[in-house]
């Protein structure tokens, strides 16, 4: 028999849609809060399917693929978004840990689902 856990067990997440890559966000974050930081807000990057439905292989790795590209599949603006998924309690630091970068990553909406950035 499979015990429940209690709901204030669970890890209460946050999803931010960022513009920016992937390789900045992590040097970002690990820059400005650490390790410690980066434990504590435990990221996760998740991938999103894109929409268009000419395409076989629907997943964020093959917005890379130069052949899909040129085909005109993808909006090159939609190749630069990242969804990073951190706990409730780390959004303001890794926000910060974003601005105070000097990369070049945006912040474009913080919602607590997936289906709430709108994607």
């Amino acid at each position: 028999m499979k015990m429940k856990s209690m709901a204030s067990e669970k890890i209460k997440r946050r999803y931010l849609l960022i513009e920016g890559s992937r390789k900045d966000a992590e040097n970002a974050i690990l820059d400005y809060i650490g390790i410690l930081g980066w434990a504590r807000a435990s990221p996760v990057f998740v991938d999103v399917k894109a929409s268009d439905k000419n395409c076989t292989r629907r997943c964020a790795v093959c917005l890379e693929h130069p052949k899909i590209q040129n085909q005109g599949f993808f909006d090159v603006k939609k190749m630069s978004k990242v969804v990073l998924s951190v706990d409730r309690k780390e959004v303001d630091s890794v926000r910060a840990a974003f601005e105070a970068s000097g990369h070049k990553i945006k912040v474009l909406r913080v919602s607590g689902t997936l289906k709430g950035l709108g994607l």
